[in-house]
């Protein structure tokens, strides 16, 4: 068993639950940009059914102590909030980033499919998930799940870990959710990757 312990975590709120509270937050924005507009039923019936709100192409930037510090994008957002699993649902891409004053990212998660269990306060991300921490650290992984409530993330599947002096592979993955602290229950010590060859392969990955 390997695990990994940075040095100075983040006092604030975590990334990850910063994005839960900025998506909750904004969703009455969102709701309010929608009116006047082709009515829902009209709108990609054809790619999901029974949603209860649908919107595309957000993109938001989010202040937090007066300065902007949060970007959101996602082609695709559709929420679900009838029965136990209510949740929200972005099919075709997913990207949230820690920001610095110039918009440089400072932290970044990327998902081919996100999904957030609203009654388990739990996500999940699905497809060539890609996170940087705020220490450097690369987390390349098939899917990653986060519980707000445990405040971990983990997965069953394979996981890259890339950092400035070394690169661990194994399954069985668990780490804080801000990624300061991470351990693999099932280690299969070095491996090779950049992060060239993970973009090579998502690209050969995509459709056409």
């Amino acid at each position: 068993m390997n695990s990994r312990k940075k040095r100075n975590p983040s006092t604030k709120a975590t990334f990850l639950a910063k994005v839960t509270f900025v998506l909750f937050f904004t969703l009455p924005l969102i709701l309010s940009c929608q009116q006047g507009k082709t009515p829902l039923a009209d709108m990609q019936a054809e790619a999901e059914e029974g949603y209860a709100m649908y919107t595309k192409d957000v993109n938001l930037m989010v202040s937090d102590s007066g300065m902007t510090q949060y970007h959101l994008e996602a082609k695709a957002w559709y929420i679900y909030d009838q029965g136990e699993e209510a949740h929200w649902f972005f099919p075709k891409g997913f990207r949230a980033e820690k920001i610095d004053t110039l918009k440089h990212p400072l932290a970044t998660l990327i998902a081919d499919t996100a999904y957030y269990y609203t009654n388990k306060s739990s996500w999940l991300f699905i497809g060539h998930v890609k996170v940087k921490n705020l220490a450097g650290d690369t987390f390349f992984a098939k899917s990653l799940t986060w519980n707000s409530e445990s405040r971990m993330v983990s997965s069953e599947d394979s996981v890259t870990v890339v950092s400035p002096d070394r690169t661990l592979s194994g399954t069985s993955f668990r780490a804080t959710q801000d990624f300061s602290q991470y351990l693999f229950l099932n280690n299969r010590g070095e491996a090779n990757i950049s992060e060239e060859e993970f973009e090579a392969d998502k690209s050969e990955e995509s459709p056409n």
